[in-house]
């Protein structure tokens, strides 16, 4: 089989200590025609210094792109210019790829299926890379499959792993996943979502470890971030009865739930907090004013009230778009967010349906009420 050029992207944050091994795993791989973008989100340890000796070693097949720390999911937007091949994929600097040709055995499935893009089950590792459990993916997209997702909260059903053609990964993958923080393959009409298939063969290794970014309080906001987004782009207007029964019914049996056209979307606001509780088990979110306010705006959406937003309150304004999420919680923990932001949170917790501000400030405005997961009227003044 002819090897079509296979661009891996791997966003990398103070990860010296793992990021020769995923380096090694990717030269390491039956599939040769390879090209490694690393991009270095602003790192504070030995990270660029590991990447000059390993760009020493490998020459052109890495490509290295520094930047100031913005995010990881900035950080793959920011590295999509420099992409040559015909397929994408993602590989975290923490994480490896199999040994032997797992990954070249996933690329020929793609291309014999005639798929636009793969996912597989993840083997699960520890600090010495050991480890021989799965993290399991359903075995394949559904109509209903996005009802699971929401119904459990919005803990993705599938793994983010994936090797999609370009075309696939530029139109869909980089709006959804890259640039809006939500799974992928949420939003493809059910007939679109047979062009995405499990692989059988499992070519990524996942590292689990006390350092992982996903168990800071940060990497915590930024998964529930995109969680809670993906739940809203489902139930967003409905009502499903009995919603315990029905989750039942579609994880084991594959039913399509029954729901109502409800406008008070209160409902989010139960899946929202079982989120929450699920993400932190220590119940230390009762102390977050952004994460009690969000339980609160949904849980009083319903709620007919008005606020507004003045010109003056932009003095110190600074958008923050979806995919600099990470950039904007760090900011929100060290108590230095934009005075509208602030605004906005403070009022959450009361409910309200309207935003009203000045024409000139509308897109910003409803770009910020994305980041924060709520979705007011904005109307213009």
């Amino acid at each position: 089989m002819i090897q079509p050029k296979l661009s891996i992207l791997m966003p990398t944050y103070n990860d010296e200590e793992y990021i020769v091994k995923a380096i090694n795993s990717v030269f390491r791989q039956s599939y040769k025609n390879v090209e490694l973008i690393v991009i270095n989100d602003g790192s504070t340890d030995d990270t660029e210094k590991v990447l000059l000796s390993q760009k020493k070693i490998y020459k052109d097949r890495i490509k290295v792109l520094n930047q100031k720390n913005q995010g990881q999911l900035k950080a793959i937007e920011n590295s999509v210019k420099l992409i040559e091949g015909e397929l994408v994929t993602i590989l975290h600097s923490d994480d490896e790829y199999d040994t032997g040709d797992m990954l070249a055995k996933s690329v020929e499935f793609l291309l014999e299926k005639g798929k636009k893009s793969v996912f597989c089950d993840m083997v699960l590792i520890d600090e010495k890379s050991e480890g021989e459990k799965y993290n399991k993916s359903i075995k394949n997209i559904s109509g209903v499959s996005k009802y699971v997702y929401a119904f459990n909260g919005g803990s993705n059903v599938i793994n983010d792993i994936f090797i999609a053609k370009r075309a696939f990964f530029i139109e869909t993958i980089l709006p959804e996943y890259v640039i809006r923080n939500i799974p992928y393959w949420i939003n493809l009409d059910e007939s679109d979502t047979a062009g995405v298939y499990k692989s059988p063969y499992s070519f990524y290794r996942y590292r689990i470890y006390s350092g992982n970014y996903i168990n800071s309080d940060i990497g915590k906001h930024v998964l529930l971030n995109g969680s809670i987004r993906g739940v809203i782009s489902v139930c967003e207007g409905y009502y499903f009865p009995f919603i315990k029964i029905q989750k039942q019914l579609v994880s084991k049996f594959g039913f399509k739930p029954f729901k109502l056209r409800n406008k008070n979307n209160t409902q989010i606001s139960k899946i929202t907090k079982y989120r929450i509780e699920r993400i932190w088990r220590d119940n230390s979110w009762r102390d977050d004013a952004y994460l009690n306010s969000l339980i609160l705006y949904w849980g009083n959406f319903a709620r007919k009230r008005s606020i507004s937003i003045y010109e003056d309150d932009f003095s110190d304004f600074v958008l923050f778009n979806v995919n600099e999420v990470r950039e904007f919680f760090v900011n929100f923990k060290n108590k230095n967010i934009p005075y509208v932001y602030q605004k906005i949170m403070t009022e959450m917790s009361n409910g309200f349906d309207t935003i009203e501000v000045h024409s000139k400030f509308v897109d910003s405005i409803r770009i910020l009420c994305d980041l924060l997961n709520i979705r007011p009227k904005i109307v213009s003044i």
